[in-house]
């Protein structure tokens, strides 16, 4: 489910052995959009946050439901330490006992059996900077699958289609830059 957040995105997929996130939207919205619809949907437990990048309208909303849901790990991205955002949410994050995990190219977060979570970037070797080393991944499970491309712009799109990485998704989420 894409949650309605403003500026900024939000995703959530919720099935009988997993609930995920993927970012959160703006501050506010944690509270006023995410956090009514897991209570709405008898979430109780997040499995998994995955943050595409810490600008505040990907972060700002789990940054603001922690401690109100137990979280059992949230995946971030490689330069989360060379934020504020990132550096609140890894201690809120340990205040709360979740473990945070650095995702890059090649990690999966497996949620069961016949679902996975896999990160297709960023390298850990990328040059580039800014919304542009935002985490590309792709849920993928037996029926269907959704790349979530956080907010990369047309260089990392280059350097994702020359490795002719496995970007088919039944559903495409839209960098929105």
């Amino acid at each position: 489910t894409f949650l309605n957040v403003g500026q900024g995105d939000c995703a959530v997929g919720i099935d009988k052995n997993y609930c995920f996130i993927v970012d959160g939207g703006n501050v506010g919205k944690g509270r006023g959009v995410l956090l009514p619809y897991l209570m709405y949907s008898g979430v109780d437990r997040v499995s998994a946050v995955f943050v595409s990048h810490t600008d505040s309208d990907h972060i700002g909303g789990i940054i603001e439901i922690m401690g109100s849901v137990p979280v059992d790990t949230i995946y971030m991205p490689l330069d989360y330490e060379d934020s504020e955002n990132g550096i609140t949410l890894a201690r809120l994050a340990k205040e709360n006992g979740t473990r945070v995990i650095t995702m890059r190219a090649g990690t999966a977060a497996v949620l069961d059996e016949h679902t996975k979570m896999v990160c297709l970037y960023p390298y850990k070797d990328t040059n580039l900077d800014g919304k542009n080393i935002s985490m590309v991944n792709r849920f993928a499970s037996d029926n269907y699958s959704v790349l979530f491309t956080g907010d990369i712009e047309a260089e990392a799109e280059e350097l994702i289609c020359a490795d002719n990485l496995n970007v088919k998704a039944n559903v495409l989420k839209l960098a929105h830059h």
